[in-house]
């Protein structure tokens, strides 16, 4: 039987073999596993030439996706090993730093890359690929640490972007996946939120930006995630939404429908300069209300760089979150107490990372036994060692740290790690057996 006799399903699934899987296709980078987007084009076009059949069948692999770039890693989204988000007075190496963790290590593509990409989106289009990946950065934020007015650069780059974004804003029914590299300003934010409106079957989410949390405050972008949505229009619950920016603002003060929309993610990350909840409402509690609507979560995270106190003091009673499947948390807020941590049932938790203004300590502590399977937990707040973990509902004894030289009595204002001693655990009352842990690959 010759080529052109096969069944075009079995056409089909070779061809997708060859351009999916680098191991077939004998990539000859350095990064074996990576299938890279360059090499895919090539091998396209090749395929592409041999017969009527194999131009359909090119088609047919390519419509599944529009990959412009291949990260080194999935994204993160754990509590150990890793990285806190920037400050307003980090350094250029703690920036760069922070984005070489997360896979964003490569400039910004040229005016003439961007160009190729947004033409063969355009070709595409009418596909409606079910995955896209694309980097549309105008600026490097992070390499050249600039603060001024980023589109006075560059402006034809800019342009493009914002078109790449304008095709990726209209309507695909089959669009499921979209992992976004961006240079964000105010018009961009606007186009993001088009995207995220236009897509109801969007169930997989990234966003990247690495504008720099040393930006000046005034320009910082507002992303309001009230217009994510339409209110006449059914929306997907997402599987995993991330959104990695240290310098963004987020606008959460009408977010009912888009908590509606996450309360089935498994992975969500929000790592922003800063989130308005609502007038006189900190950020804690709309974290607790989002919690209390997500109980599939395995890894969160909750990343703030500035945060204004509250004026008025909330008497409201917080909300319980059920969190049976969560094993990783990180949050990074103004003010972290007890009053938050003692209200999240998570029996698998075993990564916690807390980073804090205030100490955490000043609002009680959780009962012992809070978080049975707990593993490590890495806190970061003013006070003393002793408070930091008793608060967490742990004794003396059932942790170790590696500073030496410290008195666990006597403040400390700096980052303790610690690991649980689990054959410490248990002994605390009423604790259950914990349900199997489930794998986290992000």
């Amino acid at each position: 039987m010759s080529f052109s006799q096969l069944p075009g399903e079995m056409v089909a699934n070779i061809f997708d073999r060859v351009l999916n899987d680098p191991t077939i296709r004998g990539s000859t980078s350095e990064d074996k596993k990576a299938i890279h987007p360059e090499d895919t084009r090539e091998q396209a076009r090749i395929l592409r030439t041999i017969n009527k059949m194999s131009t359909l069948a090119v088609d047919h692999c390519l419509q599944r996706r529009f990959h412009s770039f291949e990260p080194k890693g999935s994204p993160i989204v754990r509590s150990h090993i890793t990285e806190w988000m920037p400050t307003y007075d980090c350094t250029l190496q703690e920036d760069l730093d922070y984005w070489v963790h997360h896979h964003v290590t490569s400039p910004s593509p040229s005016l003439t890359q961007l160009e190729i990409d947004l033409a063969a989106l355009r070709r595409l289009t009418v596909f409606n690929p079910s995955s896209v990946r694309i980097d549309a950065r105008a600026a490097d934020y992070v390499s050249s640490y600039s603060v001024v007015r980023p589109a006075l650069h560059h402006k034809d780059k800019w342009a493009c972007s914002s078109r790449i974004l304008t095709r990726l804003a209209k309507p695909n029914s089959n669009l499921k996946k979209l992992h976004l590299r961006v240079s964000f300003t105010q018009d961009i934010c606007y186009q993001v939120e088009e995207v995220l409106r236009n897509q109801p079957q969007l169930v997989d989410l990234v966003v990247e930006a690495d504008i720099p949390a040393a930006w000046n405050s005034v320009d910082r972008p507002t992303l309001d995630l009230d217009r994510t949505q339409r209110s006449q229009v059914q929306y997907a619950t997402m599987d995993r939404f991330i959104i990695r920016a240290p310098g963004l603002k987020i606008a959460a003060i009408n977010s009912d429908k888009f908590i509606d929309r996450t309360k089935s993610c498994t992975h969500f990350c929000l790592a922003v300069q800063s989130i308005a909840a609502g007038r006189n409402v900190p950020v804690h509690r709309w974290v607790q209300r989002l919690f209390a609507n997500s109980p599939h979560l395995q890894a969160a995270e909750i990343s703030v760089g500035e945060e204004s106190p509250s004026v008025i003091a909330d008497k409201t009673a917080p909300e319980r979150c059920n969190l049976p499947r969560l094993a990783h948390l990180t949050l990074d807020l103004r003010d972290i107490n007890a009053s938050l941590l003692d209200r999240l049932d998570a029996p698998l938790l075993r990564y916690l990372r807390i980073r804090s203004q205030n100490a955490i300590h000043s609002d009680g502590r959780c009962q012992p036994g809070r978080f049975p399977n707990l593993l490590s937990a890495t806190i970061d707040c003013p006070g003393f060692i002793l408070e930091r973990f008793n608060t967490l509902g742990l004794a003396r004894h059932q942790y170790s740290h590696a500073l030496i030289g410290v008195k666990e009595e006597g403040a400390f204002d700096g980052e303790v790690h610690a690991y649980i001693q689990k054959h410490h655990l248990p002994g605390f009352p009423g604790q259950q057996p914990a349900p199997k842990r489930p794998r986290i690959n992000g």
